[in-house]
């Protein structure tokens, strides 16, 4: 939802033919916007594995890493965290969100 809600900023300001510098202040806002959600939206995946949210900082020298080994590991990251599940019951993070 979030890389669709930044492609629609990027349309809008290629589509209003906004100016560099104005176009550039925004583009980075919702850069560093997208940013902070998202590193909170890892670091909260992460407690649900029992894992300290501040690994959710590695994916930063990951992005630095040549092209095909970024996209590698950023995709098994995600398919990682976006298939399996959390650790049953309770963690030092919490209560399991899922047991009712």
């Amino acid at each position: 939802m979030l890389n669709l809600f930044l492609a629609i900023v990027f349309s809008a300001l290629y589509f209003f033919e906004a100016s560099y510098s104005s176009g550039l202040f925004i583009a980075a806002t919702f850069v560093v916007l997208y940013a902070l959600a998202n590193f909170t939206l890892t670091a909260q995946r992460l407690r649900d594995f029992d894992v300290s949210g501040w690994l959710a900082l590695l994916w930063i020298p990951i992005i630095i890493l040549p092209k095909p080994f970024s996209l590698a590991a950023l995709l098994a990251g995600f398919i990682i965290l976006a298939t399996l599940p959390g650790t049953r019951g309770a963690n030092r993070y919490g209560p399991d969100p899922l047991s009712q």
